[in-house]
């Protein structure tokens, strides 16, 4: 696996903030700097983490998919649309309440590769109706088999983050019981049983300046 050290970007370069007291501080700490990362270089530094991937000597090239959360999901997705532009479409795309622009509705024409997408319908920065616009373009309006969509009921964004202002115990565990981007029907979290892992190497995007999963 591997993952862009996108805040070595910036100047200075950053690793991560420690969690503070003050959750709301926090997060808008952790948000201001995810703005400051300029989201070309973020993504050419995605694009050159799926070359690296292909080109290492323990990697099958023809199975190298992306993963990513919050400003990552979005980077993945973007990433997988420039890959495919390029004629090189990874294999499989998961993106956790991906955020960032370009959003996937304004290039979900060339993500066709088998994704699989986390939401929840508690999100407050991605409002739901907007998640249903997401939805009807990841899936052209369900007709893409390959693309999965699950909504986890009461979950709010970056529900996979460890850190007890965002986690949401359930919403994390039933999404990484279903990791696979192979079921064909979007879907809400609750009866189905767990997937099998997916079966590709995976270059991960990352996200947050702070280690976990925002």
């Amino acid at each position: 696996m591997l993952a862009p050290r996108l805040f070595a970007r910036l100047d200075p370069p950053l690793v991560g903030i420690e969690d503070g007291e003050d959750f709301q501080s926090w997060l808008e700490e952790g948000m201001a700097l995810t703005s400051r990362v300029p989201w070309e270089r973020a993504e050419a530094d995605a694009i050159a983490a799926i070359g690296a991937a292909r080109a290492h000597g323990a990697v099958d090239s023809e199975r190298v998919g992306l993963v990513g959360f919050c400003y990552g999901g979005g980077l993945a997705f973007s990433a997988a649309a420039s890959a495919a532009d390029e004629d090189r479409p990874v294999s499989a795309l998961v993106s956790y309440y991906g955020s960032a622009p370009p959003t996937p509705l304004d290039r979900a024409a060339q993500v066709d590769v088998p994704s699989l997408h986390h939401f929840g319908t508690a999100d407050a920065f991605i409002p739901l109706q907007q998640v249903e616009q997401i939805r009807e373009a990841v899936t052209a309006d369900g007709t893409r088999e390959q693309v999965r969509f699950v909504l986890h009921d009461g979950a709010g964004h970056a529900f996979d983050n460890p850190h007890a202002g965002l986690h949401h115990a359930g919403a994390a565990e039933a999404a990484w019981r279903r990791p696979s981007a192979s079921s064909p029907r979007p879907s809400r979290h609750g009866a189905d049983s767990p997937a099998p892992s997916p079966p590709f190497r995976r270059s991960s995007t990352g996200g947050s300046p702070r280690p976990g999963r925002t």
